[in-house]
């Protein structure tokens, strides 16, 4: 106990109590005793009993009673009460009603001197039942936020004694949850997860009870900070069937972006539908419904009404403008993208990939595009990619990103072996200069990762496609940069994403009241996705299960496990996998299945071994066809090339058994699910979105089992890969679609046998059939969410790529549709200029200025998707020259006669053969006329980027096509 202080160390008190006082106030009996002893105490210092009444009466003069009492009546009061308890011993201060007056009111000048005393020296005191006025105050200081640290002793000895009953069961709550909320460490974290599994059943059981709305507040922010999603998913259930309290608003909104984050399904669509009705205008709330919108297929109309009725005032406005626009810009919605730009704009500043599509969206409306086309690369104002990024406490770590991350992967061996030098020491260093002592917080790490990942899929995701989905097509000819460069640095950026992941998910510490356990597992499911891309199964597993360890039974063991079968399943281990599904909370009787691609699935289905031959109705390998095609670089040198189209075969196997899933999805009991050919998958993840999927990967998915199955008991024809709607791609259909359906008609396998078609295919799709003589009768249809099976399906495999043979069957069928004679063709005297004005998506600025020199040579310039088919058919079968930025309407090449001359304006970055095998089929003069990138956009998708022909080039080129 410390001595007696003496009068000269009272003196300054003393001054400072006559002024306290001495101010004017209410007055009371209390304070009017207060000034009489204050008298005593400017005559003598007075005793430790003289000091404790004056304690008293502080208490009842200046602070009680009073909604927010002065910091200088606190300090004078706890300051007064310390020399009044000079010579008591902590026995009786803790029986002290004043010892709860100082608890409730130290916290008002940051002080914790007391809790710390109380909580750390007398915890098991607490307990006994004389003490629950003390215990209660002690938990509601835990629960406003102060000193929080100190709650994991106390709540520890609380396990043993708590019971439903207790009165203090709600500050019990809001103390573990505001420790959930603010503690770093994992450990503590796991503290809180055990309280949670005690606290759920009660507040579950008074689920509408209002004077309840503490617990069910606490208990609610307890399972999204432990990510117990099984746990909301009681609570929400429970707390749905009556209007909520308003103050349960942060807490619920909490709970259902947590769910749909993690585990969006049904359920949680409807729960965030009713959530709209009892919070208006809530921004995660709406957000989410968006993105439920979106996954589910809406229009994208119906996601941006929902966002729309977000308040610009609510704290998530801009987060929720931003997705919508990033959303719209993907999507080729340029003024309504821009629209939403703009209004995050006006809350805070854009970023520099977020100014980069803004500024994509408005160039077309620019008037200094010509400016832009001349300034030289190295001064134009561009976003600094990973050179601009903060990095924070890894500025040491990240050093070596920026000397890779972003360069252009051209095509020079020399650059090659130097930038995957590059690549493996930015690695080795960032492991080796990963700070060991500093907390490195984990949001920040996801932040990284997230723009790590997402300049490397701007710069190198198409091209990392195009070497998978395009292995015949190689070398210079088809673009100065290097699929194989771009697929190595992607390869790099991702064991970045990886080991980043995983050193800030080894420690205990890293979370923070803003990135909790949500943000720890998040950043580990990008590690973990990382390392699956790369194929590193074993190491993504063991981590998963290292983290399964780590966390217990119950914080975030639903994604975790739901990760533990994605990994499984990318090792094809499907057994296993539904092994780990069958224990899960939720949806545990999804059916779990493997994925193949045609070959592999057809000897499944067959039931032969690997490699065997299977028997067929109908198999055949196509020709290849040889010819040459030109460039003409940035600097106009003309090159010429030789190219032969890629390998095509087709044929139909019969197939009982079989069920149709997700409009596209082809799955038999014994082979799985039909997995697409890579350049399918260009288009996107596959399986693609649908509410359906639950899990998957590259060898293995889960699906969510159908509410009801039709079965279709006649004949029919299914075409594998029939992914029309996904794609809506004009290309993809005339080309890969619609010559199957008339091999079909050809061989006879209609005969006796519907075509099975999905039923929300476009309205251009449908009158294509009708145009080659299809009718109705001829097909049966299915809705995208119905699950068919099938008692008989002859299935015809997918097509990858343009076949000779087809093609030439689809020209003369379409001709002859067209009223014109295949043997005496049209005289080809039309010069056709293919627009883009109407795209986004790559669009060609100075298309304007090309299109006027278009037209001076007598070129129509056209908008091929506005014109019924037919009509498209006999516009090109009578072009003598057909020009333009490339895309889905230069399929219209194929009806277009031998000795056509095609003129392609496009970037030299990487021109795709798709276009120029059609020409090397019809005989016809095919040439690329290579313009440039506009300056600024580094940080734009590659394929989606702004460019820009030279005029004069361009004019030579047309000139060209017309013979002159």
């Amino acid at each position: 106990m410390p001595p007696l202080p003496g009068r000269s160390d009272a003196l300054p008190l003393i001054d400072r109590l006559v002024a306290l006082l001495a101010a004017p106030q209410p007055s009371s009996p209390t304070l009017v005793k207060a000034r009489a002893l204050l008298s005593k105490l400017q005559a003598d210092t007075g005793t430790p009993a003289l000091w404790l009444a004056m304690a008293q009466a502080l208490h009842g003069g200046v602070i009680k009673n009073r909604p927010t009492p002065s910091s200088e009546a606190v300090l004078c009061f706890l300051e007064t009460l310390q020399r009044g308890w000079a010579d008591t011993p902590w026995s009786e201060r803790l029986k002290s009603s004043m010892l709860v007056h100082a608890l409730q009111v130290e916290g008002v000048v940051g002080q914790a001197d007391l809790l710390t005393q109380v909580l750390t020296d007398h915890p098991a005191t607490l307990v006994a039942e004389d003490r629950e006025t003390l215990l209660r105050v002690c938990l509601r200081c835990i629960r406003r936020g102060q000193h929080w640290h100190l709650a994991p002793g106390l709540l520890n000895t609380l396990e043993d004694v708590w019971a439903p009953g207790k009165t203090w069961t709600g500050e019990l709550a809001g103390a573990l949850a505001t420790l959930a909320q603010h503690s770093p460490h994992l450990n503590e974290l796991g503290l809180t997860a055990r309280w949670l599994q005690r606290l759920l059943p009660l507040a579950v059981r008074s689920a509408h009870d209002p004077d309840r709305v503490v617990l069910h507040s606490a208990v609610l922010t307890l399972a999204v900070r432990t990510v117990d999603l099984p746990a909301l998913r009681r609570l929400l259930e429970a707390m749905s069937a009556h209007q909520p309290a308003p103050a349960l608003e942060p807490a619920l909104t909490s709970a259902l972006s947590c769910l749909a984050q993690f585990e969006p399904d049904p359920q949680v669509a409807a729960w965030l539908a009713q959530a709209s009705d009892w919070f208006e205008g809530s921004a995660p709330v709406l957000l989410e419904r968006a993105r439920w919108a979106q996954r589910q297929g809406e229009a994208p109309e119906v996601a941006m009404r929902l966002v729309e009725a977000i308040a610009p005032s609510h704290q998530g406005y801009r987060r929720a403008m931003l997705w919508m626009a990033d959303a719209l810009f993907f999507a080729g919605h340029a003024q309504d993208a821009e629209r939403f730009y703009q209004r995050a704009g006006v809350v805070r500043p854009l970023t520099g990939a977020e100014q980069a599509r803004m500024a994509h969206l408005q160039m077309r409306q620019s008037s200094s595009v010509q400016e832009a086309l001349e300034t030289p690369s190295d001064q134009a104002d561009s976003d600094a990619g990973w050179q601009g990024v903060d990095t924070g406490v890894l500025s040491e770590a990240l050093s070596l990103v920026g000397s890779w991350l972003g360069a252009e992967p051209v095509r020079n061996s020399g650059a090659r072996v130097a930038l995957e030098g590059l690549a493996e020491r930015s690695l080795a260093h960032c492991r080796t200069q990963w700070p060991q002592q500093d907390t490195v917080p984990v949001d920040m790490v996801l932040q990284l990762a997230r723009t790590l990942q997402q300049i490397s899929d701007q710069r190198y995701g198409h091209l990392s496609e195009i070497e998978a989905a395009y292995p015949h097509h190689r070398g210079p000819a088809y673009g100065e940069l290097d699929p194989a460069l771009g697929a190595s640095l992607r390869r790099a950026a991702l064991r970045h994403v990886a080991l980043m992941a995983q050193m800030a998910t080894q420690t205990e510490r890293g979370l923070t009241r803003q990135a909790g356990l949500r943000v720890w597992l998040e950043l580990l499911r990008w590690g973990v996705q990382a390392l699956l891309t790369l194929e590193h199964h074993d190491e993504a597993l063991a981590w998963v299960r290292a983290a399964q360890y780590s966390l217990g039974p119950t914080m975030g063991r639903s994604v975790l496990t739901a990760l533990e079968e994605r990994c499984l399943l990318a090792q094809g281990l499907v057994a296993e996998a539904q092994a780990v599904r069958l224990a899960m909370p939720h949806e545990a009787n999804a059916e779990v299945m493997p994925l193949r691609e045609w070959a592999e699935w057809v000897s499944a289905a067959l039931g032969e071994a690997p490699g065997q031959a299977h028997s067929s109705e109908s198999a055949w390998q196509d020709q290849t066809v040889s010819g040459r095609f030109e460039t003409v670089s940035p600097e106009g040198h003309l090159t010429e090339h030789a190219h032969t189209t890629a390998p095509v075969s087709l044929e139909a196997v019969r197939l009982p058994g079989l069920q149709v899933r997700l409009s596209y999805g082809l799955i038999h009991p014994q082979a799985g699910l039909l997995r697409p050919h890579a350049w399918h998958r260009t288009m996107g993840e596959f399986p693609y979105t649908h509410p359906d999927v639950l899990s998957s990967s590259a060898r293995g998915t889960s699906l969510r089992r159908p509410a009801a199955t039709r079965t279709v008991d006649f004949p029919v024809v299914v075409l594998a890969n029939m992914d029309a709607l996904e794609h809506r791609n004009y290309y993809h259909w005339m080309m890969l679609i619609l010559p199957r359906i008339l091999v079909a008609q050809d061989a006879g396998w209609l005969q006796g046998r519907q075509l099975l078609l999905p039923a929300e295919l476009s309205s251009w799709m449908l009158s294509s059939l009708t145009d080659l003589g299809f009718t109705p009768a001829q097909w049966t249809t299915y809705s995208r969410d119905e699950a068919l099976n099938l008692s008989d399906a002859l299935v015809i495999s997918p097509l990858e790529f343009t076949s000779p043979t087809l093609l030439e069957l689809l020209r003369k069928r379409l001709w002859q549709a067209a009223g014109l004679d295949v043997t005496r063709p049209p005289y080809p005297d039309k010069r056709v200029f293919v627009s883009r004005r109407s795209e986004n998506r790559r669009p060609l600025m100075n298309e304007p200025a090309v299109v006027a020199h278009a037209e001076s040579l007598g070129f129509e310039v056209v908008a091929p998707e506005t014109l019924p088919l037919l009509d498209q058919v006999r516009l090109f079968a009578s072009a003598s020259a057909v020009a333009g930025p490339p895309g889905a309407a230069f399929t219209n090449l194929a009806w277009a006669q031998a000795g056509t001359k095609v003129v392609a304006l496009y970037k030299p970055d990487v021109h795709l053969p798709t276009f120029v095998d059609i020409s090397v089929i019809r005989g016809q003069k095919h040439r690329w006329l290579l313009g440039k990138p506009l300056p600024g956009f580094e940080r734009a998708s590659l394929v989606n980027t702004p460019y820009a022909v030279h005029i004069a080039q361009a004019h030579d080129a047309l000139r060209w096509a017309c013979g002159r």
